[in-house]
C-alpha cells in the first residue's frame, strides 16, 4: 500500500515531465517529438516580454524564453483534461493571458503562463477564439452561434446574441469599440461599435458572388484585410481584400487560385502576412512590405501539414505552428523561414518496438495509410528511418540484423531484412485478402504471421518453414469469424500461445503444442479484446487487453485475471517484464496510459505518464531504464521506472558552506528565504517545480559576505512541492518548500 500511495502522490503533483532541474533526474526524457507532439493551433509574443506562447490539441501550451531555443511545455494546465483541444490564445499584459478549447474550455493565467486555472463555465459549444479589449472586458467566440462576454477577467460569463446559429470561428477588435467575428457565415461577417453589447450582420461589398469570409484582421479603426474564397464556374479563387475606412467598402489586393488565405499577422503598419492552406497539407504563405497594396509568394510550400498560426515582433523575429507540432521561424522579417524542428515520423503510431541484444531497438508504427520502421543503435538516445511509407504492426527480429516486420498495408505479404533494414525483400503469403497482424519466429526457418481476411472476417495464422519465402495456412479448431489474430508468442518450440480479438470485443487465447500445426480456444471473453502477450520465462507470461490482465504461473495452461486498479475503461495494449519482479503496461482510452508493478504483476499502480498522447508499447533494458513509446511518434525514456527522483543533498556543514533556511514552510503566502556566504561570491537563487521546471529567480548577482534574504511570494503557486536552489561560486544548496491552500 505505501509504495501505491508513493505512485499517485507524483501523479498528482507531476504533469511536465522533461525538465532537468540541478540534482534531479527526470521521469521521461523527451526522445522525439521535439518540442511537442501536440498539434499547434495558435502563437502570440506576451506583451512586454521576450516569451512567446503557442496552445494547442491535448490541452498543451507551450512557450519559449529564448526565441525557440528551448520550449517549455505545460500539459493540462488548470488541471483540464486531455480530451479538451486548446484552439486560441490571447493576452492582456505581462500577465494576465487567457486560452480557450473544446467543451467551453477557458483557462487563464496571472503570472505570464506559468501556472494556469480552469475557469471554464459550464460545458457547452466548442470554443473557437478569445479576445480582451482591456484588463477585465473580453469576448469567447465558438460553435452554433456562440457569443460570451465577461466584465470581470472571465469570474463570469453572459451570453450575447449573435444572430446566427453557425460557427464562430475568429474575433478581432479595431479599438475597444469596434470588433468583428468571422466564421461560417458565406459572404458576411458579424461587427459591433459599441464594445461588443449588439452584434450586426454585414455584407462584404462590394458584393462577389458565391463568396466565403474567412478571417478578418484589423491594424488600426480603419485600416484591414479580409481573406475568402469564391467558387465560380468550377474554380475556386482566393481573395485578399482591404479597407481603409473600417469596414464599409474593400477592394481586392490580391487573387489566386492556390493561395488560401485564413490567417493574418501585421507586426508593423507595412509589413504583414497571409496564412492558408493548400492541398495536400502544405501551405502557402504570402507577404507584404506596401501595407498590403501588393502581396507576393514564396517559392516554395511550407510545411508537410497545415500551420494555423503565425506571429512576428517588432524586431522581426516571428513564428509559424500548426499540425504534428511543426514550428518554423524566422529571423529576418519573414524573407527566409527554417524548421525549428525536425522530426522523423510525423502523425505515426508505434504499434510494437523489439530490443535486440543490448543496445539495438527497432519500432514500427503507423497512421492512416503510411508508417515506418526506426531503428536506433545506442540505447534509444538516437533514431534513424529504415523504411518508407509502410504501415507496420509487428516487427520480429532475431538477431541484430536479420528480422521480418509485417502491417495491414501491405495484404498478404511479409518483408524480411538481412542486413539490419538496409535493404527488405516482398514475400507473399496467400492469394486471400489477407491482413497480417503480427510474426513470430521460433528459429530462422520457422515462423508465423497472424492476423485475418478481410479485415474482419475470420482469423488466420500461417506458417512458413524456409525464412518466410513460403506459407501455408494453419489448422484454427473450432475457427469463429469476425475476430483477428493481434498477437502471438511461442515459449518452446512447440509451445506457444495467441491471443484474439474482433469489432465486437470477442476476446480469446489460442494455444499451440505441436509447433503451430494446430491451435485450439483456452479462454474467452465475450466482451474484452485481448491485444498482447509476453512470457518473463517458460512458466510465467501475462496477456493484457481491454480492461484486463491475466497472468499464468504454470506455462499458461491456466490464467488468473489481475485487477488494474484503474477506474474506468482502459485498453491495455502491451506489457513488458525487464525482470521477473518489475513490469510495465502501456494503456488507452483513459487520463492514465502507463502502469507498473514490482511484485512480478501480482498488483499495479499507475505512474507517471510522460505526455497526454496514448502510450501503446515498450521496450526496458533494466527495470529503471527504458522507453515508451506512443501515438503521435511519441517515444520518451526514463532512467528512473517512470518516477521523479528527488536525491537528498545531505547536511554538510564546512567553513565554506552555504547555509540556507524558509520560514514559514509549508506556506500559503509570503516567506523569508535567508542564507549565509562566507565570503564574496556571486549568487543565485532559483525556484524549481516538481518536475524540474524552473518556476523564478530571486537572487542573480554578486553578493557580499555574511547573511542575506529574499522574500518568495508562493500565493502565485499551485499547491505542491518546489524546491528553492542557491548557488553560490561553485557551491550549490537545495531545501523543500511545500505550498499549501490558503
Amino acid at each position: 500500500m505505501r509504495n501505491n500511495f508513493v505512485r499517485l502522490f507524483f501523479i498528482i503533483l507531476a504533469v511536465n515531465c522533461h525538465y532537468l532541474s540541478p540534482g534531479q533526474t527526470p521521469a521521461w526524457e523527451r526522445m522525439h517529438p521535439l518540442p511537442v507532439e501536440s498539434s499547434l493551433n495558435d502563437i502570440t509574443f506576451i506583451p512586454g516580454t521576450n516569451r512567446i506562447m503557442s496552445v494547442g490539441s491535448n490541452a498543451t501550451i507551450l512557450y519559449t524564453d529564448d526565441y525557440g531555443d528551448y520550449w517549455h511545455i505545460i500539459y493540462s494546465p488548470g488541471g483540464i483534461y486531455k480530451s479538451r483541444d486548446l484552439y486560441a490564445v490571447h493576452f492582456v499584459d505581462a500577465n494576465t493571458g487567457y486560452a480557450c478549447g473544446k467543451k467551453t474550455t477557458i483557462v487563464k493565467t496571472t503570472n505570464g503562463g506559468l501556472s494556469w486555472t480552469d475557469i471554464s463555465p459550464d460545458p457547452g459549444h466548442d470554443l473557437n477564439d478569445i479576445a480582451f479589449t482591456g484588463p477585465l472586458n473580453g469576448f469567447s467566440i465558438g460553435n452554433y452561434g456562440l457569443v460570451s462576454k465577461t466584465m470581470d477577467g472571465g469570474q463570469t460569463w453572459d451570453t450575447v446574441n449573435s444572430g446566427t446559429n453557425n460557427d464562430l470561428l475568429q474575433i478581432c477588435f479595431a479599438n475597444q469599440y469596434k470588433g468583428f467575428i468571422t466564421g461560417y457565415l458565406y459572404d458576411k461577417y458579424l461587427q459591433t461599435d459599441d464594445g461588443g453589447n449588439n452584434w450586426d450582420t454585414v455584407r462584404v461589398k462590394p458584393v462577389i458572388e458565391n463568396f466565403y469570409v474567412n478571417d478578418i484582421f484589423f491594424i488600426n479603426q480603419d485600416t484591414g484585410f479580409l481573406g475568402g474564397d469564391a467558387h465560380q464556374g468550377g474554380y475556386t479563387y482566393h481573395y485578399i481584400l482591404k479597407t481603409i475606412d473600417g469596414g464599409t467598402s474593400w477592394y481586392q489586393v490580391n487573387l489566386s487560385n492556390s493561395n488560401y488565405s485564413k490567417y493574418f499577422c501585421f507586426p508593423n503598419a507595412d509589413t504583414g502576412f497571409s496564412l492558408g492552406p493548400v492541398v495536400w497539407y502544405s501551405n502557402n504563405l504570402l507577404r507584404t512590405t506596401d501595407g498590403g497594396e501588393s502581396w507576393q509568394g514564396y517559392p516554395n510550400n511550407i510545411g508537410d501539414w497545415f500551420l494555423k498560426g503565425i506571429c512576428m515582433s517588432e524586431t522581426g523575429t516571428g513564428f509559424i505552428v500548426g499540425g504534428q507540432g511543426q514550428i518554423f521561424k524566422s529571423y529576418d522579417w519573414g524573407t527566409n523561414w527554417d524548421t525549428a524542428f525536425t522530426n522523423l515520423a510525423p502523425r505515426v503510431n508505434f504499434m510494437d518496438a523489439q530490443l535486440i541484444s543490448d543496445s539495438i531497438i527497432y519500432a514500427g508504427g503507423y497512421y492512416m495509410v503510411g508508417g515506418f520502421v526506426l531503428k536506433s543503435t545506442d540505447y534509444g538516445n538516437t533514431w534513424y528511418r529504415i523504411t518508407h511509407y509502410w504501415m507496420i504492426s509487428s516487427v520480429h527480429f532475431l538477431t541484430n540484423n536479420y528480422g521480418f516486420i509485417c502491417g495491414p498495408e501491405y495484404c498478404s505479404e511479409v518483408c524480411r531484412t538481412f542486413d539490419g533494414g538496409e535493404t527488405w525483400s516482398y514475400h507473399f503469403i496467400t492469394y486471400d485478402e489477407f491482413f497480417p497482424q503480427c510474426l513470430w519466429f521460433i528459429d530462422s526457418l520457422t515462423g508465423f504471421v497472424g492476423g485475418q481476411i478481410n479485415y474482419y472476417d475470420t482469423a488466420s495464422i500461417y506458417k512458413s518453414m524456409d525464412g518466410g519465402e513460403n506459407w501455408y495456412r494453419v489448422q484454427i479448431m473450432e475457427p469463429n469469424e469476425y475476430f483477428g489474430i493481434h498477437d502471438m508468442e511461442f515459449i518452446n518450440e512447440s509451445k506457444g500461445f495467441a491471443v484474439c480479438g474482433s469489432y465486437t470485443d470477442l476476446g480469446k487465447v489460442l494455444m499451440t503444442t505441436d509447433r503451430g500445426e494446430h491451435w485450439y480456444e483456452i479462454l474467452s471473453f465475450p466482451d474484452r479484446t485481448l491485444n498482447h502477450i509476453h512470457f518473463i520465462n517458460g512458466l510465467t507470461g501475462f496477456a493484457v487487453g481491454y480492461n484486463l490482465i491475466l497472468k499464468t504461473t504454470d506455462g499458461g495452461n491456466t490464467w488468473e485475471e489481475i485487477p488494474s486498479g484503474v477506474s474506468g475503461s482502459i485498453n491495455f495494449t502491451y506489457v513488458d517484464f525487464p525482470n521477473p519482479e518489475t513490469g510495465y503496461i502501456t494503456g488507452t482510452g483513459n487520463e492514465i496510459s502507463i502502469l507498473k508493478s514490482d511484485d512480478g504483476g501480482e498488483s499495479w499502480a499507475p505512474i507517471l505518464s510522460p505526455c497526454t498522447s496514448d502510450m501503446l508499447t515498450l521496450c526496458f533494458f533494466t527495470p529503471d531504464e527504458g522507453l515508451v513509446l506512443g501515438a503521435n511518434a511519441t517515444i520518451f525514456k526514463t532512467y528512473t521506472g517512470g518516477m521523479v527522483d528527488v536525491p537528498e543533498i545531505p547536511e554538510v556543514k564546512t567553513e565554506n558552506s552555504i547555509n540556507i533556511s524558509c520560514m514559514p514552510n509549508p506556506a500559503s503566502g509570503i516567506s523569508e528565504i535567508r542564507y549565509q556566504i562566507s565570503d564574496v561570491r556571486y549568487v543565485s537563487v532559483k525556484i524549481f517545480d516538481i518536475h524540474g521546471k524552473l518556476v523564478t529567480t530571486l537572487v542573480s548577482q554578486e553578493k557580499e559576505r555574511g547573511e542575506h534574504g529574499v522574500s518568495l511570494d508562493t500565493s502565485g503557486l499551485a499547491t505542491g512541492v518546489y524546491f528553492i536552489r542557491i548557488w553560490a561560486g561553485k557551491e550549490n544548496r537545495v531545501l523543500k518548500i511545500v505550498k499549501v491552500d490558503e
